[in-house]
């Protein structure tokens, strides 16, 4: 008999083959070469168009038409969406691979891929979308990997939340039941989701409860789209012109990469549009994130006049491609008024209200407790107001929670989860071949009244339902029944003797509600002459892996049995992989926008169980999502490695990204309280390393005084009975550099280091200071103040700001919310560094890494990836070396700025 198993996870891996965790889900052609992620985005200038939003397609063509239905994707090469899907997957595994194994570990041979909610379009097959996806994508991945698993995208969140991040909520041994809201670039997956008392997902113990399920594509580019005709529309002034505007608009499927047999529908003026309204979507996007980034205050009447509005150039005649430009303000009211208005009212309520409403019958009277949110277009946080608004009844008892981590990572981490616990359970995870929807069945004899009838299973071990019209229960696991007949008998009111009209429905008893309607194509079946009936019927159903459902009805049983098979249809169901654990696998968040992966592998797992165990670890876990982020990022990466040389090398890492904090914020602060204090009294020609660092925070606490509170506090940890062991540490990180083995416990030393940084931070922030504003005529500005904690962006935690002073956007701060004193951290701590230069990812903290006044060099890199600057080889920066110039010097001088004050911002 085989033990239960439980496996906690604190931190995974992300793989970042493009040196970030999100790629962008774009490819570019030129001739039959092409580029993808950031490299198609950077060879942009290229004649060749770039492709983006396929993923949709994947779903909405079946195999054949995916595959034969080819576009020119440059002068001289066509594609189907398959196959550059492919093409785009290839680039991305390619580097993934090369990282993998650069790191010593073998490429996975088993991939977990996150795929949407049966995509519910109008007049479609239900179902079909979900099919056709499953089918061209492992065609996409074909010769990658020996298996391909599908795992739907809200129930990766919710097991990134419950086994993940650990979320007290659902990590505290409480019943829950979950509404899962993943909000990202292409759709909006709901589902509902039951926990046990233990805070598992129920079914077993083991196995998933997803209630209900569905998925809409309105989410980021929607939300772009919506924008963008709201803008242009304010240009044009003829009522013809925004008919045809409209026209067009409702004639394009998709504004990214339009296919040739789109193209070949349109005329002159109408492409003309299209280039135009493409131009338009991508300032919109630009201009949403900056305007979203930029409130303080995210409730549905707030006074947004403080808050950015961003310039986007619309052509005056969009059919023409000569048109004269103006430039438009876009304003964060009407972001919000269009975000209500034509996103949330007419498209969002009502899916997530109908996923509720699915799963009422499942949860006889309990109510969903916690609602969990995920994607990025979760940035827009008008969402929770929203829901709070407008579900209340539906909710009433529900927390939503938000969080602090990268959104575009939560998927790809929940599947690695996903992965490892499937190894744990030897192969079945939690939702393998789980039904999300209960499913219905209406009959209907000879053109009579609609019967529901109760149906009784006639074969052992299928679940019962006594509800009347209902074969199987949502949540329902067909494992065991896959590609095996599975028979109901049911006694109808008079015998079908010319058709028997079906209707196969998920979660509804409404057989004109097309939306939940399975068989839309075919709903009746001819009844053979000579048929001979019983008082009764049997109901048959063979469901395989991949959902595809086979109806057929049997009559006379026991007498002259006669056989009825109807068109097969497409069941909401999880794809149903083989059953054994891999040594090894990778989670594929294949992402309409942008597209992120995870590893695990067997040593890692094995690891993973041990520190599921081992207090220390759990303690370095919750330190990273507590501590500001140039140390917290470090950390994070510490705890994600299980190869010794990498956990050696991320701790040394993180090791001196903490006596970096305390030196330079108590540096910072010395200097900025007490005049005289001499800069060449510390640096002569400066490296950030160990022995530096640890040197520097002796000398600056013979310094401390009750006047500098913050290094007073920070500078403590010298004279802690637990310095020597720190001072031990240091002198054994420097064998690592000659190739010698350094004996460190690397998770004591962090462990008290982070505790260290938590006590002295308390009620202490670091940050930068966003849309400073001059008040009116009173004198003063506003603004928001924007925290940088935690291992990753999106920083979300905000203060409103009042002051005296104004801020440049590159300065970092260390600020006392309560007293209203703030500290400058630069020339030692610079935010944005690198986008000066044009770095793709140089919105980032940069820290100074060599200080050498004598020899004027300076030389900067960024927390996140390692990116090196040397600010003399760069004109652009010559204003900060500048600065540093005159600083060592003693020309100018650091001084901390009081008086302010800093509201929390309001969710």
């Amino acid at each position: 008999m085989r033990t239960e198993k439980k496996l906690l996870i604190s931190q995974v891996k992300i793989i970042r083959p493009f040196e970030e965790a999100a790629v962008p889900t774009k490819i570019r052609y030129s001739g039959k070469q092409y580029f993808v992620g950031y490299d198609a985005e950077a060879a942009r200038d290229d004649s060749s168009g770039s492709y983006e939003n396929f993923k949709v397609s994947l779903g909405q063509l079946t195999r054949q038409q995916a595959q034969t239905s080819l576009q020119n994707v440059s002068s001289r090469h066509r594609r189907s969406v398959v196959g550059m899907t492919k093409d785009f997957l290839t680039g991305v595994l390619e580097k993934t691979r090369n990282e993998i194994e650069a790191g010593g570990d073998q490429f996975p041979k088993k991939v977990l891929v996150a795929e949407p909610l049966s995509i519910e379009e109008e007049g479609k097959v239900s179902g079909q979308w979900l099919s056709n996806y499953r089918t061209n994508m492992r065609t996409a991945l074909d010769g990658w990997f020996e298996d391909v698993d599908f795992l739907p995208e809200p129930f990766a969140v919710f097991q990134y939340y419950r086994y993940g991040l650990r979320h007290p909520l659902l990590a505290e041994g409480q019943k829950h039941v979950a509404l899962v809201l993943d909000f990202g670039g292409g759709t909006l997956d709901v589902s509902v989701i039951e926990t046990t008392a233990e805070g598992d997902i129920s079914h077993g113990g083991k196995n998933s409860r997803p209630l209900s399920a569905k998925s809409i594509p309105a989410a980021g580019f929607y939300i772009n789209q919506r924008l963008a005709e709201d803008v242009l529309f304010s240009v044009l002034s003829s009522k013809e012109a925004k008919t045809s505007a409209r026209k067009i608009i409702a004639k394009v499927n998709s504004f990214q990469g339009l296919g040739d047999e789109e193209k070949s529908l349109l005329g002159d003026k109408e492409l003309i549009f299209v280039e135009n309204f493409v131009d338009l979507l991508s300032q919109v996007e630009k201009a949403k994130i900056r305007i979203c980034n930029s409130i303080s205050d995210w409730s549905l009447g707030a006074n947004l006049h403080g808050a950015l509005s961003h310039l986007v150039r619309v052509a005056e005649n969009p059919f023409a491609r000569d048109s004269r430009m103006i430039e438009v303000p876009l304003r964060a009211e009407r972001v919000r008024e269009v975000f209500e208005n034509r996103v949330w009212n007419e498209k969002l309520r009502e899916a997530i209200r109908s996923a509720i409403t699915r799963s009422q019958k499942e949860l006889n009277g309990k109510p969903i407790s916690v609602v969990l949110l995920s994607g990025g277009s979760t940035n827009i946080r008008w969402l929770k107001g929203l829901i709070e608004r407008d579900l209340r009844i539906q909710l009433r008892d529900a927390e939503i929670l938000e969080i602090s981590e990268n959104y575009q990572e939560v998927v790809a981490k929940g599947l690695a989860i996903e992965c490892a616990r499937q190894f744990y359970t030897e192969g079945d995870g939690d939702f393998g071949a789980v039904t999300y929807n209960r499913l219905n069945l209406a009959l209907r004899p000879d053109r009579k009244d609609i019967e529901w009838r109760k149906f009784r299973p006639l074969i052992q071990s299928m679940p019962e339902c006594e509800d009347e019209g209902t074969l199987l229960p949502s949540s329902t696991s067909l494992r065991a029944f896959l590609d095996k007949p599975m028979r109901w008998k049911a006694r109808l009111s008079s015998a079908p003797r010319t058709e028997l009209e079906y209707h196969y429905l998920k979660s509804s008893f409404d057989p004109n509600d097309l939306n939940s309607l399975h068989n839309i194509v075919d709903n009746s079946v001819r009844t053979p002459s000579g048929t001979t009936f019983g008082s009764s019927i049997e109901v048959e159903l063979t469901v395989r892996n991949d959902g595809t459902a086979t109806p057929a009805f049997i009559y006379g049983k026991g007498k002259q049995e006669t056989r009825v098979e109807g068109r097969s249809f497409f069941l909401d169901m999880t794809f149903a992989d083989k059953e054994g654990a891999r040594s090894a696998y990778l989670g594929l968040d294949f992402g309409t926008a942008t597209s992120a992966l995870s590893v695990v592998s067997q040593d890692q797992i094995t690891a993973y169980v041990q520190r599921s165990r081992d207090k220390t670890w759990l303690d370095l876990g919750e330190l990273v999502q507590e501590l500001p982020y140039p140390v917290a990022h470090p950390l994070g990466m510490y705890i994600t490695q299980t190869d010794p040389l990498q956990l050696e090398k991320y701790g040394l890492a993180t090791l001196e990204a903490a006596l970096t904090f305390i030196g330079y914020c108590s540096l910072c602060d010395l200097i900025s309280t007490n005049e005289g204090v001499d800069f060449h009294s510390f640096f002569g020609n400066f490296r950030r390393s160990a022995g530096p660092l640890k040197h520097l925070l002796v000398q600056l606490e013979k310094l401390a005084n009750a006047s500098s509170e913050v290094s007073k506090e920070l500078l403590s940890i010298v004279e802690d009975e637990v310095f020597p062991t720190i001072d031990s540490a240091v002198t054994n990180a420097a064998k690592t550099k000659h190739f010698k083995r350094a004996d460190i416990d690397y998770n004591h030393i962090l462990s008290v280091l982070g505790n260290h940084i938590k006590r002295a931070m308390n009620g202490r922030v670091v940050g930068v200071f966003e849309g400073i504003e001059k008040k009116g005529f009173g004198g003063g500005y506003s603004g928001i103040f924007r925290c940088i904690d935690g291992p990753n962006s999106p920083f979300v935690k905000l203060y409103h700001y009042e002051g005296s002073t104004d801020f440049s956007s590159a300065e970092v701060f260390l600020a006392d919310v309560k007293s209203g004193v703030v500290v400058p951290l630069a020339p030692f701590y610079i935010w944005g560094l690198g986008a000066r230069l044009g770095h793709r990812n140089g919105y980032d903290l940069y820290f100074a890494d060599i200080l050498g006044p004598s020899a004027s060099r300076y030389v900067f890199a960024s927390t996140q990836l390692g990116d090196e600057i040397d600010l003399s080889e760069h004109s652009e920066l010559n204003d900060i070396e500048s600065y540093l110039a005159e600083l060592f010097e003693n020309n100018v001088s650091l001084s901390n700025h009081s008086g302010m004050t800093f509201v929390r911002r309001v969710a």
